[in-house]
């Protein structure tokens, strides 16, 4: 059975094993290059994030902003329908009245005579 101290004095001078003083050094130095890579992803995806953040607030205030434009062209619309359909309307309703009135007119007449 070979041990790793055996290994160790076994590899050429410039491997990474002869950098590591002993076993326990191994550990502390793998942790020390897993937090520092967990701190890597954490800082991309705070980035990403806030990349991300911005980008949604973007569409959200163009959104808004069609939304409005979008509010103001039907209020604006139906406005100038709902008048058109006001004159509209009280024009039928004064030939209407008009055609009631001379049919009444002409019912007094006949009836006058």
């Amino acid at each position: 059975n070979a041990t790793l101290a055996s290994l160790r004095s076994d590899c050429p001078a410039g491997w990474p094993w002869n950098r590591w003083p002993d076993v326990r050094g191994m550990p502390g130095r793998i942790s020390v290059d897993w937090v520092a890579g967990w701190r890597g992803i954490r800082s991309e995806f705070t980035a990403l994030g806030e990349a991300l953040r911005s980008q949604v607030q973007g569409v959200e205030q163009q959104a808004e902003q069609w939304l409005r434009t979008y509010s103001s062209e039907v209020r604006d619309q139906v406005h100038e329908r709902m008048d058109q359909w006001n004159k509209e309307t009280m024009s039928f309703a004064n030939q209407m009245h008009a055609a009631v009135q001379a049919i009444s007119n002409v019912v007094d007449e006949l009836e006058a005579r």
